[in-house]
């Protein structure tokens, strides 16, 4: 092996030290990382603030790694010296609270604070009530009071919550009918693209006029697109009452 030792002002110094190896090799001080004065360190360029740069220490609060291109800021993992949070952030400069995936504009996606707690503000979601519309045998029921509807993927006019993406997603619906003594046994099917997924049934048991009520869930794979929605199939009319007619769901995986 030999060295080369590089001397500073004063006592220090470095020695590079080249193994004894057959053949030659060298090196190019182009492709070496190079700190500028604002603390920006490049990786093949001597100029890490023009196009692509690695930035550390970037103030006293903060350190990580910055991405850009030609010239311009594209994204940027901050790790918060005073708080010990890891920041994700796509075109943006801002610094919110736990870990933060964001789009273009700045739009939060997801969050997971310091206890470990996930937040998707746009997962689909949403959950509805029957008030205005009797639903008769043979038809979708249109529930009509909303409680919420995350993204606005559930229909009013439909009766169909339609799959924004493709995931795993839980349904839920509980439906009230005017049973008469003339009606049959009631059937109301929680339905994917028009198929039965699950039926929800109530036997007849005797003549009396009275309001059974049902409920049903459903859970399954859907890929972008599909559809789910109630429909009633026999049994009476679906009574207009929000407190006992409800159809709700969500995506969890």
């Amino acid at each position: 092996m030999s060295s080369i030792r590089l001397s500073g002002t004063s006592s220090g110094y470095y020695d590079l030290t080249v193994p004894a190896a057959a053949g030659t090799n060298s090196i190019d001080l182009s492709n070496l990382a190079v700190k500028d004065s604002n603390g920006n360190l490049g990786i093949g360029t001597l100029s890490p603030s023009a196009s692509h740069r690695l930035t550390l220490d970037k103030t006293s609060n903060y350190g990580g790694i910055s991405f850009n291109q030609n010239g311009n800021q594209v994204g940027q993992i901050i790790q918060e010296g005073a708080t010990g949070n890891i920041y994700i952030d796509a075109d943006s400069n801002s610094i919110g609270g736990g870990l933060i995936f964001r789009t273009t504009g700045g739009t939060t996606r997801m969050t997971v604070d310091g206890s470990g707690r996930v937040a998707m503000p746009a997962q689909p979601s949403f959950f509805f009530r029957n008030v205005n519309t009797s639903t008769n045998n043979n038809a979708v029921i249109l529930f009509d009071q909303q409680y919420h509807n995350n993204g606005s993927h559930y229909s009013t006019s439909t009766g169909r919550f339609t799959a924004p993406i493709a995931g795993y997603y839980f349904f839920y619906a509980m439906v009230c009918w005017n049973r008469t003594a003339a009606t049959p046994d009631h059937y109301c099917d929680i339905r994917h693209n028009g198929n039965i997924a699950v039926r929800m049934y109530t036997d007849k048991s005797g003549s009396a006029n009275v309001h059974p009520q049902t409920t049903g869930c459903y859970s399954n794979y859907m890929a972008a697109n599909d559809y789910i929605d109630v429909f009633a199939v026999s049994g009476g009319a679906i009574i207009n009452n929000g407190n006992h007619c409800n159809f709700g769901g969500y995506k969890y995986a």
